[in-house]
C-alpha cells in the first residue's frame, strides 16, 4: 500500500470514528474516561453543607408518607434553632394538606425569617403534552423562596443543573445558585463535578433531628438540605462516577461545585479530531511503516492525551472528550497490523515448502520426526501391511552428562545417519531417544531387521575426541487389517515397553496389554512398598578365596507384595530406572544396608550397588556421607558398586568418586567385562576393586576362552593394584580355579544364597572352598 493510499485510509477511519461518536455510539465509553477522571481529581466537600435525608429509618419511626407537615416544621424550627444559616428543601410541597399541618409548617417558614427554601420544578405531562411548573403553595411561598431542582441529563446521566427559569412572576434560581451565591442564566447549565466527593458529606437522619439526638454544632452556620434518600421514596438519579444516587444528593454535588468554583466546562473532540490527524500524518510520512513505531505513536498520543485532559480538569474544570481519539487510534493500529499481517502471510507464503519439510523432519537428525513418519505411512497405499521396528537408546543421557549436548546430538544424528543406509522404507525419530524404520510386511522377517539394526550400534560413535558405545531396545510391531498408523506406532511403543533381554526383540501381541498394566501398577505399588515393610534387603557373602573367611556382603533389594507376592529385581529394578523413582529408592537402601551392617557385631565389609541416576545428581557424594555418618558405620566398611555403563572420564563423575574416596568409602567396578568403556579410563577412574562378571565364570574350565578372558582380567587387576571379586561361583571347581589365578574374593550360590545378615554368621562359621 502507497503512503497516499494508506494515509487516506487512516484519515476515512478517523473521521469514521468521529461521526459514530457525534452519534452517541461511544457514549458508555465516554462514561467510562469520565468516570476514570473524576475518580483521579477526588476532592473532599467544603464541609459547608450538611444533608439530612428522610431515610428508611426516618419513615419506619414516623409510619406514613408523605409526613404530616407539622413534622417539616420541627425539622425547620430544629435546624434553624441550631444555627443552620439556610434550610433548602428538596421536597414537592405543590399541593395542600390538611389546614392545621399547613398552618403549622407555614408559621415555621415565617419564623425562619427567609432562612428556608422550598423546591419547585418544572415538569413534563405525558397526558396534556405539555410541560407544566410546580411551586409550593402560596402559603409557604410566602415565607420561603422557590428555589429550582431540575436537573439535566446526557443520555441517561445527570451531570447538571438548570441554573434558574423564567415565570410570568420573575425568574426562579437552582437551589445550588442561591445556596452558594452565585450568579444565574436564565435556561443556563450548571455542569457539576462529580470529582467532589459527595459520599464524605456531613449526614444526619431526619429522626435523629427530629429526636434532638445530634450535635448541634454540626449544623451551626452550615447551609442544611432536606430531601428523600429512602429506595421507595424513589427520588434517584444515576450519575457519573457514583452510579445510582438520591435526588438531594445531585443539589448538594451542585452546590458544591458552585461553591468550590470548580463548574465543569465540557469542549467538543476537536482537539482530540488535530491529535488523531497528527498520527495519520506521521504515519503516513513512510511508505512502509513499521509496526512497532507505529503502536509506539499510538499508545504515546493516547496516554499523553489522557494526562492532558486529567491536568485540565483539574486546573481549569475542562472536560476534554478523548473517547473518539481512542477508538481511531485503536483503528489506526489495527489497520496498521492489518497491513503487517499481510506482510508476513506474503513471508511465510514464500517459504512454506520449506516449513512443510521442516514440519516433518527432526532437527538434530534430519530423520523423519513422529509427524512425518506417521504422515508418510497413511499416505502409502499399503500402510495396513507396513511393519515397524522401534529402538530405545541406552546410556544417551549418560553421554549428554558426560560429554555435553552438542556431543549427543552428533551422536544422535550419526544414528540416523547409520540407519538410513539399511533396507528400510523409512527412518524416524519419534521420541528423545528412540528411533523407528518402517518396511513393507514381506521385506524381511522381524529378527533380520531387528539383527540389521543392532550391527548400527555394534560400533562405537565418535564425536571429536569423544567415542561411546551405545545400547538399544528393540522392539516390533505389524499392523493388522484395521489399523491406522497410530495404531502400528502405539503397538511398537507398547513392546518397547516390555524389558526383555539385551539381546531379544519385544514383539507386540494382545498379550502385552496385561504386562504394560502390571508395570503400571509395579509402579504405584513400588513407590507405597517404601514403609510398609515390603521391601527389605538380603545380604550375599563375599568369601575371602584366601583363607575361606567370611569377607563381606553385597545388599541386595528384595520385595514381597501383600497380594502379589515376591517381586523379582529384575522386573522393578529397571522399572524404578525408567521412572526415575530409583534416586529415592537406592537411598532407602543405602540407608537400611548401612544402619544393618553398623549394629551387627560382624566387622566386615558391606556393597551397596548404585544406578547411573543416583551417581549423576548433584550433591550425591554428600548425600552418601551423610547417610554414613547418621548410621554410625565406619566409612571404610562402605563399598559402593558401580557398573561400566554409568562411568565416564567427565569432571563431575571423577570428583563424585573421588570425594567419596576421600571420606574412606571404596568404590567397586560391577560386571566388568560386560560394558563398553575404553580400557583407558581403568588407569584414570578412581575405584578399588574391580568384580568379574558371571558370564566369564559360569562353567568354567581350566584352558577355555572364558578361563584365558578371566586370567586376562586378574593380571591387569593386580597390575593395577586392584582387589578383584568374582560373581556367579556355582561350583568347588570353579572357586578352585579362580583362587588359582590370583582373585582375591568371590560370591555365588557355592558359598550361600542372599539372606537375612543375622542367617550369614551362622552359615559361615566353617569356611566352604571344597565340597
Amino acid at each position: 500500500m502507497s503512503g497516499l493510499t494508506r494515509t487516506g485510509v487512516l484519515l476515512a477511519v478517523v473521521v469514521g470514528c468521529f461521526l459514530l461518536d457525534f452519534a452517541g455510539v461511544f457514549a458508555s465509553l465516554h462514561q467510562a474516561i469520565e468516570d476514570a477522571r473524576f475518580e483521579a481529581t477526588s476532592r473532599a466537600p467544603s464541609g459547608d453543607v450538611v444533608l439530612v435525608e428522610i431515610d428508611a429509618t426516618s419513615l419506619g419511626e414516623v409510619g406514613i408518607w408523605p409526613w404530616p407537615r407539622f413534622l417539616h416544621a420541627l425539622l425547620l424550627d430544629t435546624l434553624v434553632d441550631s444555627g443552620a444559616s439556610r434550610v433548602a428543601f428538596d421536597i414537592d410541597f405543590s399541593a395542600s394538606s390538611n389546614p392545621e399541618d399547613d398552618a403549622a409548617f407555614a408559621a415555621s417558614l415565617a419564623r425562619a425569617e427567609g432562612k428556608a427554601y422550598l423546591a419547585a420544578f418544572r415538569q413534563y405531562s405525558p397526558a396534556t403534552q405539555q410541560t407544566s411548573l410546580s411551586l409550593p403553595i402560596a402559603a409557604f411561598a410566602a415565607h420561603a423562596q422557590p428555589v429550582l431542582v431540575n436537573v439535566q441529563r446526557q443520555g441517561t446521566l445527570v451531570t447538571a443543573v438548570t441554573e434558574a427559569i423564567a415565570t410570568s412572576e420573575g425568574a426562579i434560581a437552582s437551589m445550588p445558585s442561591v445556596l452558594a451565591g452565585g450568579q444565574v442564566r436564565l435556561e443556563g447549565v450548571q455542569e457539576i463535578d462529580f470529582g467532589i466527593d459527595v459520599t464524605k458529606i456531613d449526614r444526619l437522619t431526619a429522626a435523629q433531628v427530629l429526636s434532638g439526638t445530634f450535635d448541634r454544632e454540626r449544623v451551626a452556620g452550615k447551609t442544611v438540605i432536606i430531601g428523600a434518600t429512602a429506595v421507595e421514596l424513589r427520588d434517584f438519579f444515576t450519575a457519573p462516577r457514583f452510579g445510582t444516587i438520591a435526588g438531594p444528593l445531585i443539589q448538594v454535588a451542585a452546590t458544591e461545585t458552585m461553591l468550590q468554583n470548580r463548574s465543569i466546562i465540557r469542549t467538543g473532540p476537536w482537539l482530540a479530531l488535530a491529535a488523531a490527524v497528527l498520527v495519520v500524518g506521521l504515519s503516513g510520512l513512510r511508505r512502509k511503516p513499521k509496526l512497532a513505531p507505529l503502536i509506539g505513536i499510538c499508545l504515546a498520543v493516547a496516554l499523553a492525551s489522557e494526562i492532558a485532559a486529567l491536568a485540565l480538569l483539574e486546573a481549569f474544570g475542562l472536560l476534554i472528550s478523548t473517547a473518539a481519539l481512542h477508538l481511531a487510534l485503536l483503528a489506526v493500529m489495527v489497520v496498521g497490523l492489518i497491513e503487517r499481517l499481510k506482510h508476513e502471510y506474503r513471508r511465510r507464503t514464500e517459504f512454506q515448502a520449506r516449513l512443510e519439510f521442516i514440519a516433518h523432519r527432526d532437527v538434530v537428525t534430519g530423520a523423519l520426526n513422529r509427524f512425518g513418519l506417521l504422515s508418510e505411512l497413511n499416505l502409502r497405499p499399503a500402510a495396513p501391511e507396513s511393519q515397524i521396528w522401534l529402538m530405545r537408546l541406552q546410556g544417551a543421557d549418560t553421554i549428554g552428562a558426560a560429554f555435553g549436548q552438542t556431543v549427543r546430538d552428533e551422536m544422535l544424528a550419526e544414528i540416523a545417519s547409520r540407519l538410513a543406509t539399511l533396507e528400510f522404507n523409512s527412518v524416524a525419530r519419534v521420541g528423545d531417544e528412540t528411533f523407528a524404520v518402517t518396511a513393507p510386511a514381506g521385506c524381511c522377517e522381524a529378527s533380520t531387521g531387528a539383527e540389521a539394526i543392532r550391527g548400527v550400534f555394534a560400533d562405537q560413535f565418535v564425536s571429536g575426541q569423544h567415542a561411546a558405545h551405545i545400547g538399544v531396545s528393540i522392539a516390533h510391531a505389524h499392523a493388522e487389517a484395521d489399523w491406522s498408523a497410530e495404531q502400528l506406532l502405539w503397538a511398537a511403543e507398547m513392546a518397547l515397553l516390555t524389558p526383555g533381554a539385551s539381546d531379544a526383540i519385544s514383539h507386540y501381541s494382545p498379550a502385552l496389554r496385561e504386562g504394560v498394566e502390571r508395570r503400571r501398577l509395579l509402579d504405584g505399588e513400588l513407590r507405597r512398598a517404601i514403609g510398609t515393610g515390603q521391601l527389605h534387603l538380603a545380604y550375599q557373602p563375599q568369601i575371602c578365596l584366601a583363607n575361606g573367611t567370611l569377607h563381606g556382603v553385597e545388599a541386595l533389594l528384595r520385595w514381597t507384595h501383600p497380594r502379589l507376592g515376591a517381586i523379582s529385581p529384575a522386573e522393578f529394578i529397571p522399572l524404578a530406572e525408567e521412572t526415575g523413582f530409583i534416586v529415592e529408592l537406592g537411598a532407602w537402601v543405602l540407608q537400611q544396608a548401612c544402619e544393618t551392617a553398623a549394629s551387627n557385631a560382624w566387622l566386615g565389609r558391606i556393597s551397596v550397588n548404585i544406578s547411573g541416576r543416583q551417581l549423576g545428581r548433584a550433591g550425591f557424594a554428600q548425600d552418601v556421607a551423610t547417610i554414613v555418618a547418621a548410621s554410625g558405620l565406619d566409612p571404610t566398611r562402605l563399598e559402593v558398586e558401580l557398573t561400566e555403563s554409568v562411568l565416564s572420564n567427565s569432571p563431575d563423575v571423577l570428583f563424585t568418586l573421588d570425594t567419596l574416596r576421600e571420606c574412606g568409602i571404596g568404590i567397586a567396578l560391577d560386571d566388568f567385562g560386560t560394558g563398553f568403556s575404553s580400557l583407558s579410563y581403568l588407569a584414570t577412574l578412581p575405584f578399588d576393586t574391580l568384580k568379574i562378571d558371571r558370564s566369564f565364570v559360569r562353567d568354567l574350565k581350566e584352558g577355555s576362552p572364558n578361563y584365558k578372558i578371566v586370567k586376562s582380567i586378574v593380571e591387569l587387576a593386580l597390575a593395577l593394584d586392584k582387589k578383584l571379586v568374582a560373581e556367579g561361583m556355582e561350583t568347588a571347581e570353579e572357586a578352585q580355579l579362580i583362587g588359582a589365578l590370583g582373585c582375591h574374593y568371590a560370591q555365588g550360590y557355592w558359598f550361600g544364597k542372599p539372606a537375612l545378615i543375622e542367617d550369614l554368621s551362622v552359615t559361615f562359621k566353617t569356611p566352604r572352598l571344597a565340597g
